[in-house]
C-alpha cells in the first residue's frame, strides 16, 4: 500500500507540476501555504486526512490569493472543506472526499454555538469561497449531518456540484 501511495504522487507530482504536497491541516501547513514555500500558481497535491479548521479557516484566503491549483487525492474533514476555496480543482477518479460534523465537546456543546458554528462555516463559504449559498447550504448541511466521531464520504458527483466551475475535471 505504501508503494501504491508513493507512486500515486510521484505520478501525481510530475503530470500536475505538484510542488508542495498536503498532508495534514495545522500551523505549519498553514504558515508553509501562506508563507514564502508555496508561490502564486503553484499545485498543491491534497492527500490528508484533515486537521485543525481553524487552521483550513486562516489558510483559504492565502488558497485563493495565490491562485494556487488543486489536485484532489483525498481531501477529508478540513482538507475538503480548504478544497472549496481554489478556482482551480482537479479530482482523480479514486479521490476520496469526507467530511463531518467539527469536534465539540458534547458534555457542554450548547445549540446557540452549534448554530453560531454553522452559520460562520456556512457564510465563509459564499462570502469568501464564493459557493453558491444552496452548494454551501448543501455542504454545511451534510457535514452537520455526520457525527465529529465519524468520516461521511462525499460523492464525487455531489463535490462537483458544490465546486460548481471551479472544477476543472480530471486530474492530468
Amino acid at each position: 500500500m505504501k508503494y501504491l501511495i508513493i507512486t500515486a504522487l510521484l505520478l501525481c507530482s510530475f503530470s500536475s507540476s505538484a510542488n508542495y504536497v498536503l498532508e495534514t491541516i495545522d500551523i505549519v501547513s498553514k504558515d508553509e501555504i501562506c508563507g514564502d514555500r508555496v508561490k502564486v500558481g503553484d499545485t498543491i497535491t491534497v492527500l490528508s486526512n484533515g486537521g485543525e479548521l481553524k487552521e483550513a479557516h486562516l489558510a483559504d484566503k492565502c488558497i485563493r490569493d495565490k491562485k494556487i491549483k488543486l489536485v484532489i487525492m483525498k481531501a477529508l474533514s478540513a482538507a475538503s472543506y480548504l478544497s472549496l476555496f481554489s478556482d482551480d480543482v482537479c479530482l482523480l477518479s479514486s479521490s476520496d472526499i469526507g467530511t463531518h460534523t467539527p469536534y465539540l465537546d458534547p458534555r457542554n456543546v450548547k445549540v446557540d454555538e452549534t448554530r453560531d458554528i454553522l452559520r460562520a462555516v456556512f457564510m465563509t463559504l459564499v462570502d469568501d469561497a464564493k459557493i453558491e449559498a444552496k452548494h454551501s447550504l448543501q455542504y454545511v448541511g451534510f457535514m452537520f449531518l455526520i457525527p465529529s466521531t465519524e468520516m461521511g464520504s462525499i460523492p464525487h458527483e455531489m463535490f462537483i456540484e458544490i465546486l460548481g466551475n471551479k472544477y476543472k475535471g480530471v486530474c492530468k
